[in-house]
C-alpha cells in the first residue's frame, strides 16, 4: 500500500452513557494519501464510510485473501490516477448490531457523532474537507441508509451520498425518521 492507514480513537460526548452501554471511544480507522504532509496547506477531501449492520470499521479495513478492502481498493485507484482524498471508516456498531447512524432512543446518537464529532474532529486533526463539496459520505446495506439519510438532513456537511443496496425500505424507515423537504 502506498498510503497509509492508522486506527485513531475518538472519544463521543453523545455517545457516553447511550442506553446499551456501548463504548463512547471509538477505534475509527484512517487511510492517508501517498503525498498527504507532503504538500503544505493542502487540504484533501474526505471520504466517510459507513459499514452495513454488523459491520464495524476496524472489521471494514481487515485483510481478507480473495479481496481488497476499500481502503486497498482505494489506494489502487490512487495509484492508477485517481484524485488523492482521505478515507475514514465510520463507527456505529451497537449491542444490536448497528444504529443505521441515526439518533435513536433507543440505541443513541449516532447521527450526531457522525455529523457533529467526527467529521470536525478528522477535519480539525488531519486538515482535510472544509466544506461539502470536499466530503463525500457512502456505505452499503444499512451503511448506505445512513450515508442516504445523513446526505439529506445535512446537505451543508455531506455533498456526495452513494450507497449501495441501502436498506431504505426498512421497517424502521417511517415518516418521523425521514427528512421532510
Amino acid at each position: 500500500m502506498k498510503g497509509k492507514l492508522i486506527i485513531e480513537t475518538v472519544s463521543s460526548q453523545v455517545l457516553k452513557g447511550n442506553p446499551l452501554g456501548d463504548p463512547h471511544l471509538r477505534e475509527i480507522p484512517v487511510y492517508l494519501p501517498p503525498s498527504y504532509g507532503k504538500i503544505r496547506g493542502k487540504r484533501f477531501p474526505v471520504i466517510y464510510e459507513l459499514p452495513g449492520f454488523t459491520g464495524t470499521a476496524k472489521a471494514a479495513v481487515n485483510w481478507n485473501p480473495f479481496k481488497a478492502n476499500a481502503v486497498e481498493r482505494l489506494d489502487r485507484a490512487i495509484a492508477k490516477g485517481a484524485p488523492e482524498c482521505l478515507m475514514v471508516i465510520g463507527d456505529g456498531f451497537t449491542a444490536y448490531g448497528g444504529s443505521q447512524y441515526l439518533n435513536s432512543s433507543a440505541t443513541g446518537r449516532y447521527e450526531d457523532h457522525i455529523v457533529t464529532e467526527l467529521v470536525p474532529y478528522i477535519e480539525d486533526k488531519f486538515g482535510a474537507g472544509g466544506s461539502a463539496d470536499k466530503r463525500a459520505i457512502m456505505g452499503g446495506s444499512s451503511g448506505g441508509y445512513g450515508a442516504f439519510m445523513l446526505a439529506m438532513k445535512h446537505p451543508g456537511v455531506f455533498a456526495t451520498p452513494p450507497a449501495t443496496a441501502a436498506t431504505c425500505s426498512s421497517s424502521g424507515a417511517t415518516a418521523s425518521t425521514s427528512p421532510r423537504s
